[in-house]
């Protein structure tokens, strides 16, 4: 699991801003993070390995990439 809490009282008021527009329209609750974490500790889990399963309320889905992700396109200019 994969879950970082905000370093700065800066970047948590941009997570929140963030989540509004996600698939769910809001960021996810800690008590949300629980069922995956049972599921990975059960023997149903046996043959997940080296994953990180994103819970982001479909943010990723919906295009919405992770906090400072930077997208880098082939044969674009560099110059502002």
């Amino acid at each position: 699991m994969a879950q970082q809490p905000p370093r700065t009282d800066e970047e948590a008021e941009r997570l929140k801003a963030r989540g509004r527009f996600n698939t769910a329209r809001r960021l996810g609750e800690a008590w949300e993070l629980g069922p995956l974490a049972v599921f990975l500790c059960s023997d149903a889990s046996s043959y997940v390995t080296g994953e990180s399963i994103a819970i982001d309320g479909g943010g990723l889905a919906g295009g919405i990439a992770p906090t400072g992700f930077a997208p880098v396109f082939e044969g674009a200019s560099t110059n502002a």
